[in-house]
């Protein structure tokens, strides 16, 4: 007895069911395992943001229109449990690699990690910082260092821009920077400012804007080689890895 042929449209409909139904299977998991967690991820990031006055989930830029209200925003930064333990980042300064007997500055020294890392290298090490409650936790830190390394690094507080000093220095940091500041133009002239003839800067920063408000923007190689040149300085190096925006730029000598 020959099987009876189903018509097209009855395989078709049967496949969708198939596929329905395993997809089913598929998903439930996720939806159990991964997804809750997620939500409740969210419901945890939401509670952690409204214990704060300035530091907002949603992209809230109204800082960068007042400078009183910038600096309360990042005042606040420093009383965020993650700040509080300075930890070197090996995935932003792994391309940072200076020659020994060089000085460094790094304009926006945050919690002083860079400081606290670079100054126990060996290397005389300035930062510029804002935040008096980030600065403290640098303080806090570089105090259980011995005194031979706390006396190789100092840190200025104040507005980035503001900053003046007859020094000259072999390096300049910008990492983790750019993305934050009101204008990444002005800082990157005051970098050149501060770097000796032929000195370099060295940046990190993502490439599109992420994070929390504190973020403004992100840092694409296109804008950032405009704004070296418009600060006199010429890219050795720029390229981008995993998101981030990299580059070693050079003062030129004329």
């Amino acid at each position: 007895m020959r099987a009876k042929l189903q018509r097209p449209q009855t395989i078709a409909r049967n496949i969708v069911v198939m596929l329905r139904n395993v997809l089913e299977r598929i998903r439930k998991p996720i939806i159990d395992g991964v997804e809750t967690k997620s939500i409740q991820g969210v419901r945890k990031v939401d509670d952690e943001y409204r214990s704060y006055t300035y530091i907002k989930k949603d992209p809230d830029f109204s800082h960068l229109l007042s400078r009183a209200k910038y600096r309360r925003l990042y005042e606040e930064v420093g009383t965020v449990d993650a700040n509080k333990n300075p930890v070197w980042r090996e995935e932003w300064m792994n391309y940072f690699r200076p020659l020994p007997g060089r000085r460094i500055l790094e304009l926006g020294s945050h919690n002083g990690c860079n400081l606290l890392y670079y100054g126990q290298e060996g290397f005389e090490i300035d930062g510029v910082e804002l935040s008096s409650s980030l600065i403290a936790i640098f303080e806090a830190h570089k105090k259980q260092l011995p005194d031979e390394v706390q006396n190789r690094i100092r840190v200025f507080q104040g507005w980035i821009e503001e900053f003046f000093t007859s020094d000259r220095y072999d390096y300049v940091l910008c990492t983790e920077i750019l993305e934050h500041v009101i204008d990444p133009l002005t800082v990157l002239v005051k970098a050149e400012e501060c770097l000796k003839l032929g000195g370099e800067v060295y940046i990190s920063s993502p490439e599109e804007r992420c994070g929390n408000n504190t973020h403004v923007r992100g840092v694409p190689p296109n804008e950032l080689k405009i704004w070296l040149s418009q600060a006199r300085l010429s890219p050795i190096k720029l390229w981008v890895e995993e998101g981030r925006t990299f580059c070693h730029a050079r003062k030129d000598l004329l």
